[in-house]
């Protein structure tokens, strides 16, 4: 079943992930027509700007650690789509891959979108591990994001800047309050370290529903974590306030928190990696102002700029020349390349004039192009940053010509 099958129905996923899919209204209703009704896992539910991701994995180890049996959803993914959806740290199989969607394709009564899908195959697999707590991230905002089907216990948001503005709004206060959809009356609501604009209407929509505001703890004990970036140490605090701010429901002990720290694993965040060839490359997604700006002090402090080529691509214009702006000074090479993915938001013209207006340190390249110039041995260092889907579609080409081991992904094996 694993070969022909998981082909198959992830090419089937595929061709649906420029789709709109049904309404949010409808999904609920069908949601709710196919998930079990009687869970007992305890759910979090995570949304912001940046962040949600490190966070996301740090409340993993630390429950994993504590002796919880743990489901973990996230995206993007980079190589496989199974990437999104973990139980204890593992990767779902390929057969119950196939098995879950075929479930829901079987009783299809809506047009699901690839994020739609992939989320009602997350929350089933949950249900038949029997988890204790559910760890589910957001795909885009909050409030009409198609992982607010769910009850949750708590909802965190790590942080709110500028992007998907076309969704979101056009500012700060109308972005936070998308993303401060997903809190639910009763619970609480765990925030980041967010501007004072920010936060007042993420409080205002707590006030409304009934929801208790927890800030994230700015003095006391903190533990170390695995993620390297000084910007980590908010998404650490972070976790650490709600594993603490929610023993009463998961109780967890100091011990617990701190080996979940210390073993957190979550690829391409300043991920070093190297070639078969022995060519170094850093890996780290940044994809708007805010997430590129926390790269600086990481970048001047680990890398030189006279032996870093810097390789970078993003999908959205407005972002795009805002973070290039900021890099570029940091580096003596640059290499501009644009996502192959079908959905690319910018043209090749787009970043062949830009290339050219930074020439001659800066060129534009092709993806197939930049495999064959990472096949070249050099003691230059390779740092990759800018869209996580160049990232996964790079290393999955260079994994796919022996340039790379798969090893640096090994959870997602």
């Amino acid at each position: 079943m694993q070969g022909t099958d998981f082909e198959r129905i992830t090419s089937n996923l595929f061709a649906r992930r420029f789709g709109i899919g049904c309404t949010f209204e409808k999904f609920c209703v069908f949601a709710e027509s196919i998930l079990p009704q009687n869970r007992r896992s305890k759910i979090i539910h995570v949304a912001g700007t940046n962040g949600k991701g490190s966070v996301c994995a740090l409340l993993d180890a630390a429950y994993g650690a504590a002796g919880y049996r743990t489901g973990l959803f996230t995206s993007p993914h980079l190589i496989d789509p199974r990437e999104r959806i973990w139980v204890n740290r593992k990767l779902i199989g390929k057969n119950d891959f196939c098995r879950i969607f075929s479930k829901i394709q079987n009783r299809e009564k809506v047009n699901l979108s690839f994020f739609q899908y992939l989320t009602l195959m997350a929350l089933l697999y949950f249900s038949d591990c029997a988890v204790d707590v559910i760890i589910l991230e957001c795909g885009l905002g909050g409030r009409l994001d198609d992982t607010n089907i769910v009850r949750s216990d708590a909802s965190i948001i790590t942080s709110v800047a500028f992007d998907h503005e076309e969704i979101l709004g056009n500012t700060i206060e109308d972005i936070a309050r998308e993303k401060a959809g997903i809190i639910k009356p009763g619970r609480k609501v765990f925030i980041g370290e967010l501007s004072a604009d920010a936060e007042a209407a993420v409080a205002n929509v707590a006030q409304n529903v009934g929801a208790q505001l927890v800030k994230v703890k700015g003095e006391g004990r903190c533990f170390a974590s695995s993620l390297k970036g000084d910007f980590q140490k908010k998404n650490v605090k972070l976790a650490q306030t709600v594993l603490e701010g929610l023993r009463e429901i998961l109780p967890i002990s100091d011990d617990a928190i701190n080996c979940g720290f210390a073993s957190t694993f979550w690829p391409a965040r300043n991920q070093t990696i190297f070639l078969k060839n022995g060519n170094r490359m850093i890996l780290d997604g940044a994809h708007n102002k805010e997430a590129v700006g926390a790269q600086v002090d990481y970048i001047r402090h680990t890398v030189g700029k006279d032996s870093t080529t810097l390789i970078f691509g993003s999908t959205k214009v407005r972002h795009c020349e805002a973070c290039f702006a900021t890099l570029e000074l940091l580096f003596h090479k640059i290499f501009l390349t644009n996502v192959a993915d079908g959905n690319k938001k910018i043209s090749d013209d787009f970043f062949s004039e830009l290339a050219n207006r930074y020439s001659p340190k800066c060129c534009f390249v092709t993806t197939k192009s930049l495999v064959e110039i990472l096949a070249q041995p050099t003691d230059e260092t390779y740092f990759l940053t800018g869209s996580l889907l160049l990232i996964g579609e790079l290393t999955a080409m260079l994994i796919e010509n022996g340039l790379l081991d798969r090893k640096y992904f090994s959870q997602f094996a």
